[in-house]
């Protein structure tokens, strides 16, 4: 039992070089990323104080993340929790548009909102990045 968790940490630590096969995942993957802070700007900048629109347009854009994620990478750990961190980005976006039309909203803390959207996007791409390193393993 020991040594089969010495391996899978000794996989875990591993640089996995990209492959013909995984180079493309990853690029795909930081698209779904960036096609999500993308979403981020048009709704802090210039989508304003219709709320439908800008839950619309989050809504699609990380549902299109979490699709390029279960798509690429391997079911695993890994893949769950890159799925999960899409979720709670998308969940600290609708909070802040919920919170007056407007992620940086400051009854609700709307920066904060704002900022741990960006940072769990990352730890998404970050996550789903290792289940495609790792095969899932």
């Amino acid at each position: 039992m020991m040594d089969d968790l010495l391996a899978k940490i000794r996989h875990w630590f591993t640089y996995h070089q990209p492959t013909d096969e995984t180079a493309p995942k990853y690029a795909a993957i930081r698209a779904a990323e960036d096609r999500c802070h993308e979403a981020i700007r048009l709704v802090e900048w210039e989508i304003g104080p219709d709320s439908a629109q800008c839950h619309k347009v989050i809504n699609e854009d990380f549902e299109r993340f979490a699709v390029a994620i279960a798509e690429r990478c391997p079911p695993g750990d890994d893949m769950n929790a890159a799925l999960r961190c899409v979720r709670l980005a998308r969940n600290a976006m609708n909070e802040g548009i919920a919170q007056g039309n407007n992620p940086r909203h400051p009854h609700m803390n709307g920066s904060f909102l704002l900022i741990e959207a960006q940072r769990q996007l990352t730890l998404a791409r970050w996550q789903a990045n290792s289940a495609i390193a790792c095969g899932g393993r």
